[in-house]
């Protein structure tokens, strides 16, 4: 009787063990989840500042001139390379 207690004393310890590794497993994949959405967050702000500007380019004379060649010359670049 006592030796099956003690045998279920040492499942039940190594059973939250394994939970406690467990908690701090999803603890840590929390904070990198977090941590991924906030750059992720950051880098689509980023990419509409961005689309901002290219468009200000593009849509100015100035701007779709560079653009058109720039886009010949590299274009006369990967067919000359």
């Amino acid at each position: 009787m006592e030796t099956d207690r003690d045998a279920l004393l040492a499942e039940l310890i190594a059973c939250r063990e394994t939970l406690a590794q467990a908690e701090q497993a999803l603890t840590q994949a929390r904070k990198d989840a977090r941590r991924t959405q906030v750059q992720l967050d950051a880098l689509k702000t980023e990419n509409e500042e961005f689309k901002h500007k290219f468009a200000r380019i593009e849509n100015s004379l100035p701007g779709s001139v560079a653009l058109k060649a720039y886009r010949a010359l590299r274009e006369f670049k990967r067919r000359h390379a």
